[in-house]
């Protein structure tokens, strides 16, 4: 292993600065990231120089992810053989060899690696029939041909699709191969979207006022006390002049005294009435203050349409009047 570290050191001088300069290296990719790519790869040199292998092993697998150039991961293969990280040596130079194979790299170190972990690991190939993301045993797979440790217990190899999980389960020993084919799920079917209710508001017409009706009745009811007043005063004013006949012509006492009751009888009664026709015409007047007087004909509204009601009320008599048009 460390014969192969020595010839990594030798072929170093002679790639860096072409590395990243080639257009097979990183094709597709934008100038920032193949910027990014070279960048890292520097640093990988640098602590590849400074025999810091487990930092040189990080940057050359920056540079690859950043512009997938086989030479980074090339160099990324080698670093983690040189730490002793078998199992992710052997999974960089599955990609190395399967992958960037036909790009005049030395992959023989790769192939030597390949070989030797294929008996000591199951070795994973899963095919998605869309773009996917793999899993097994709870990690996440850079690429979907992989090897992993042998378990006595199933795991699972999970298959992530933008549209749901597909996942079967192995159980992974030493020397075995296993190919797995994973359908993308359908498609969810489409959800009826909610159509928008429509809301009718009924504007109700702005009230004006209380309906005429109500005032017309209570100006009946004034007027119906007024006129019991007024018959109940005359009634009143009648039997007054039978009693002063009945004194002056010297009646008994007995027919005076109910002359006299029937009078003061009468007189409350007309005192009672008036008063009820002053109230009631009170009420009258304020309903007609707040009366709803408009029509439902434009040529009915005619400015000064609305009655004006004025009262009187003495101690003899009650007037209602009532002025305008309707």
């Amino acid at each position: 292993m460390r014969s192969s570290v020595h010839k990594l050191r030798a072929l170093i001088a002679s790639i860096v600065f072409a590395a990243f300069g080639l257009g097979s290296v990183a094709h597709a990719q934008s100038a920032e990231d193949r910027k990014r790519a070279a960048e890292a790869y520097d640093r990988g040199v640098q602590a590849f120089m400074e025999d810091d292998y487990a930092a040189a092993a990080h940057f050359f697998e920056t540079a690859y992810r950043y512009a997938p150039a086989g030479v980074a991961l090339l160099q990324a293969t080698s670093m983690h053989a040189a730490l002793g990280n078998e199992l992710r040596a052997a999974n960089l130079a599955l990609r190395l060899v399967n992958v960037h194979g036909e790009e005049g790299l030395d992959t023989s170190e790769a192939e030597e690696l390949i070989a030797e972990a294929k008996e000591k690991y199951a070795l994973v190939t899963v095919t998605c029939d869309a773009a996917c993301t793999v899993s097994a045993a709870g990690a996440v797979q850079a690429y979907t041909t992989f090897f992993l440790e042998p378990s006595r217990r199933e795991v699972a190899v999970v298959a992530d699709f933008p549209g749901g999980k597909k996942s079967a389960k192995i159980k992974p020993e030493a020397g075995q191969t296993y190919d797995l084919a994973f359908e993308a799920p359908p498609p969810p079917a489409p959800t009826e979207e909610a159509k928008p209710e429509t809301v009718v508001i009924v504007q109700q017409p702005e009230s004006r006022g209380v309906h005429r009706a109500v005032f017309f009745s209570s100006l009946a009811l004034a007027a119906a006390a007024g006129g019991g007043a007024v018959a109940t005063g005359i009634l009143t004013n009648n039997k007054r002049d039978d009693y002063i006949e009945a004194r002056d012509s010297g009646a008994d006492l007995a027919t005076q005294q109910s002359l006299y009751d029937e009078g003061k009888r009468l007189q409350r009664a007309t005192n009672g009435l008036a008063f009820s026709a002053a109230g009631v015409g009170v009420f009258a007047l304020v309903m007609a203050i707040v009366t709803d007087w408009s029509k439902d004909s434009k040529d009915q509204e005619k400015k000064g349409s609305k009655p004006e009601v004025t009262t009187s009320v003495t101690r003899n008599q009650i007037g209602l009047n009532l002025e305008g048009r309707f």
